[in-house]
């Protein structure tokens, strides 16, 4: 991948799923002395061409401040929907990359999704029109941003992904977990993860940040707009990284935002049936795992 034999490339790629986890995975091995992890969690840099043809260098440089680490990791969980981004990474692999795949309920996700670009401003119709009425591909999809088009379905054909992702590397590299048994199994996954990667624990201990990533509703109105451009120059600042912007931040949305209604269980089975209940199928047999809490 590099045009020095000697210099380190990625080796570890959180490919997805959008709306996964790949932020508390992130923040639970950010700090692993075997795992070096750059400040800007997704650098995308094998699914934006406008990054990818400025060419290798420009990806290193989120890493020039690694050390000897095993690992060099990138959490751009764009990837495993891109199949250009997946042929552009692969193309460099070796039998010591590894990928982690995280999985999430296909109709959870998408209207997790939903509401994360209802937070953002995206116009958007209402949850049952926008699944109808979306794109159900993965072929080659158009890429505008990581949000347009949205995919919210398409998102969820996992056993389409892993089967492309397939063809180009081998099973044993990639470990997939699973978001609902992560949360509730976090201690038993973690072990799970550093025997994967063949790193020691070195004590890593739960953080209680399960709800640090999430989706608040704000009404949109000039003060939110106001709030929301200064909010983008922040972060393109190095004060993006302080404790007192980080803590006000969180405390201005839980005086304005509002959780999002959660869907009933009777429309959550209903929606998996109507455009999951094959793909799951599939996925059952691909990764020789019991899918059933999906359908429930």
């Amino acid at each position: 991948m590099a045009d020095n034999p000697n210099q380190r490339v990625p080796n570890l790629f959180f490919l997805g799923v959008q709306k996964g986890g790949t932020t508390l995975w992130y923040n639970h091995l950010k700090d692993h002395p075997n795992i070096f992890l750059p400040k800007n969690k997704e650098p995308q840099f094998f699914t934006k061409d406008e990054l990818y043809n400025k060419g290798l260098g420009a990806y290193l440089e989120f890493y020039s401040e690694a050390k000897d680490e095993k690992y060099l990791g990138d959490f751009s969980p764009e990837y495993i929907f891109r199949p250009k981004a997946i042929r552009r990474l692969t193309k460099y692999n070796s039998q010591q990359t590894k990928y982690i795949l995280s999985l999430r309920q296909p109709i959870d996700r998408a209207y997790s999704q939903y509401n994360m670009m209802l937070s953002r401003g995206f116009s958007m119709n209402d949850f049952l029109t926008d699944l109808e009425s979306d794109p159900k591909s993965i072929e080659e999809p158009q890429y505008i941003n990581a949000l347009r088009p949205a995919y919210l379905v398409a998102r969820g054909n996992y056993a389409q992904q892993i089967e492309y992702l397939l063809q180009f590397i081998d099973k044993e590299q990639l470990k997939v977990i699973f978001f609902e048994e992560w949360i509730s199994e976090q201690e038993a996954y973690l072990n799970e993860i550093v025997d994967f990667l063949e790193i020691e624990g070195h004590n890593l201990v739960i953080k209680d940040d399960k709800d640090q990533n999430q989706t608040l509703l704000f009404q949109q109105n000039k003060i939110t707009s106001s709030i929301k451009s200064v909010n983008k120059r922040i972060l393109r600042s190095a004060f993006a990284e302080s404790p007192v912007y980080k803590k006000g931040k969180k405390l201005i949305k839980e005086i304005m935002g509002s959780k999002p209604e959660k869907l009933s269980a009777d429309l959550r089975r209903e929606l998996t049936q109507k455009y999951y209940q094959e793909e799951i199928a599939k996925l059952e047999l691909i990764l020789d795992k019991d899918l059933s809490f999906w359908r429930k």
